[in-house]
């Protein structure tokens, strides 16, 4: 899957955004409180009908009332805590967006140079880390990375092909798709990289 990319306020193409099933809102998040859901609007108009500046990116809706709110440009929400959330941006960076005051910061990002696909972003509430996928531009996969929920102690966590990572639920693990020849086994991890051990063998399975 390609992943969609946002250029003054049209989308550029080709694209496959997700879902697959020809809807452009994906990636649906709840808060914790759960009184909103936050998700991606990918449908920012064409050169020919382009759509208002705060028609794509991220949005919040009340499920009770369907009330919705734009709030900045990006993709793929992870809540934080009821008032933060962290998203990629258009440049692939991750950044904290907070409710209180609409701040932005920019809180992970590989190098200087522009990093490719950065994602797939979870955050632990036990050990307070975020771990993502994504890779330097001379680097032809993506890795697994984690940081501190404020960007800082950003570490490599995988040397291979890997991506869709996530926590266990006490935060001391990780559970990912190791990719390497393509196989796309789940493999599990301690939270600092160590013990990695493969869990499925076989892919249909």
């Amino acid at each position: 899957m390609v992943s969609c990319k946002i250029k003054n306020s049209v989308l550029e193409s080709p694209c496959i955004c997700p879902p697959d099933l020809g809807s452009t809102n994906g990636e649906p998040a709840w808060s914790p409180d759960g009184k909103w859901i936050a998700y991606d609007n990918t449908d920012c108009g064409s050169a020919v009908t382009p759509l208002e500046e705060n028609a794509c990116g991220i949005l919040i809706i009340d499920p009770m009332t369907s009330e919705k709110k734009w709030l900045v440009r990006g993709r793929m929400s992870e809540w934080i805590s009821n008032d933060n959330f962290i998203y990629v941006g258009l440049n692939e960076d991750i950044y904290s967006f907070r409710f209180l005051d609409s701040s932005i910061k920019k809180i992970g990002m590989l190098s200087e140079d522009k990093a490719c696909d950065m994602g797939n972003h979870k955050y632990s509430s036990q050990n307070l880390k975020i771990i993502f996928t994504g890779h330097f531009p001379n680097m032809q996969y993506s890795r697994i990375w984690a940081m501190n929920a404020e960007g800082s102690n950003l570490i490599q966590l995988t040397n291979d092909q890997a991506y869709n990572c996530t926590w266990s639920r006490d935060g001391s693990k990780t559970v990912y798709n190791d990719s390497r020849g393509s196989n796309g086994r789940l493999w599990i991890m301690n939270a600092d990289g160590s013990d990695k051990s493969q869990l499925t063998f076989l892919s249909r399975f």
